[in-house]
């Protein structure tokens, strides 16, 4: 079947698909998808033993008059072929959560425009990435997670911030507090390792967070605007005393139609006033910890700018940032920032990323055992938030973060220079996040990930 589904009529289509599946009309086959594609085939479709469909939202329900089923369902249907009736754009990330399911079991899995999908090819990675299909490797606790499945992306992108920052061997690297936290781990053992052999820049952990940047940088009635534009799960009211940092008793009456950007710039003197207090405090700590030479590198994990843009206001300086994710945003104030980016920049939906789905899972992993900064005390020292993780979540973190730093070190040990792995084949392994046949991960079943920043709390199982 050449191009696009969505480029085909509704007979052509059908009539490819007969085409294309003709060889497997007396087995079992299930459908990926919910769509009205789906539907277009189970009325159409004459002599094809369609048994049930897929989708991870639906699982359990019934659709299309079909019974919804999970992955550990298609062995005990007895299912052959799966086939995927989605856009182009999305297959790859289907095809990430049941592909070593369906290869262990024997069910093939096709695209729906008749193309053989092969996950042998698709899980090859890194050094001491183990081909979770070749080699029979089921992840059995969270050390495991972090070293067979995260290990290698982020192994890549140590190696990817190390390629960069040697251009400029004077300079110093600001890893970001809390994504940078496993970050500057492998860097300093990366630079213990080889020694005075391959001079790089100082190292230094630096305590920010979009709350604390936001809080410090607000110099204009234009600044407090676009503060706002920021997600927030809350009232007017409460958005103010969590990011702008106003006390209830400093909130003014609301009037009756006064929207909500009225109400906020009724407080703009008051809202500047402190920000420039915070601007001080911050300023003081960054004096004190922050060693100014040279380039100035900012390494961050999945994020669009904003805690280097308020720091590069703060500090004076410009600074190159250096993310594993950059996300562009279309935002005027960040697109004058320097950034290099180890997945590609440019959204192209043909081209999408398994990390472009998990990300969110691993915003708790990629940490600190520290909570989040909030601001900065007078004498430019960090005030944090409560803790809300026990001890216990804490270690399960920190034992995933230890299979990564081993992982990296295992790699570099044995050899690994600055050649970097194939992207696509260290992302395809974050695929592997969703089979819970193959992953057995305490984290991905019961971890609660908070954002101060926009009021929000999830449980990493809403994305399994």
């Amino acid at each position: 079947m050449d191009g696009d589904v969505e480029d085909m009529s509704n007979v052509d289509f059908v009539e490819a698909f007969s085409r294309n599946f003709e060889p497997y009309k007396g087995k079992k086959m299930a459908l990926y998808g919910l769509g009205e594609n789906t539907k277009l085939l189970l009325d159409s479709l004459q002599g094809f033993n369609i048994v049930a469909l897929m989708d991870r939202q639906e699982t359990g329900n019934v659709k299309w008059g079909k019974r919804v089923i999970s992955i550990k369902e298609l062995e005990a249907l007895g299912v052959e072929v799966v086939v995927i009736v989605a856009r182009a754009c999305f297959i790859k990330l289907i095809y990430g959560r049941i592909a070593v399911f369906c290869q262990q079991h024997g069910i093939e899995v096709f695209e729906v425009r008749g193309r053989r999908l092969d996950c042998r090819d698709d899980l090859k990675s890194g050094l001491y990435a183990d081909n979770a299909v070749g080699r029979g490797v089921t992840v059995k606790n969270d050390y495991e997670m972090g070293y067979k499945i995260l290990g290698p992306i982020m192994s890549r992108f140590m190696l990817f911030t190390i390629k960069e920052v040697q251009k400029s061997p004077d300079g110093v690297i600001l890893f970001g507090s809390r994504d940078g936290y496993i970050f500057k781990k492998m860097y300093e053992f990366y630079s213990a390792f080889y020694g005075k052999g391959r001079k790089g820049p100082k190292g230094e952990y630096v305590y920010t967070s979009r709350i604390s940047c936001v809080a410090a940088g607000l110099i204009s009635e234009e600044d407090i605007l676009y503060a706002l534009r920021f997600p927030f799960s809350g009232t007017i009211e409460e958005l103010m005393e969590q990011r702008f940092f106003m006390k209830k008793d400093e909130l003014l009456p609301r009037e009756n139609g006064l929207t909500d950007v009225q109400y906020v710039l009724l407080h703009k003197e008051r809202i500047i006033r402190g920000s420039m207090r915070q601007r001080e405090y911050y300023k003081r700590y960054l004096s004190q910890n922050v060693t100014i030479q040279g380039k100035l590198y900012f390494v961050d994990f999945w994020a669009s700018g904003t805690c280097q843009l308020y720091l590069e206001q703060i500090l004076g300086c410009k600074l190159q940032g250096v993310y594993l994710r950059h996300i562009r945003t279309g935002d005027s104030y960040k697109d004058k920032l320097e950034i290099t980016s180890m997945y590609p920049v440019e959204w192209n939906e043909n081209n999408l990323y398994h990390l472009d789905e998990v990300y969110i899972l691993l915003e708790g992993i990629i940490t600190s055992p520290e909570p989040t900064v909030k601001c900065f005390d007078s004498d430019g020292r960090p005030v944090f938030y409560k803790e809300e993780r026990t001890q216990e979540e804490i270690s399960l973190v920190q034992q995933i973060q230890q299979g990564i730093l081993d992982y990296f070190k295992d790699y570099v040990t044995a050899g690994g220079a600055l050649e970097l792995c194939d992207l696509g084949q260290t992302d395809s392994l974050l695929g592997l996040l969703y089979n819970s046949e193959l992953v057995n991960s305490i984290y991905l079943q019961n971890y609660i990930v908070e954002d101060e920043f926009v009021n929000r709390k999830f449980n990493v199982n809403e994305f399994i």
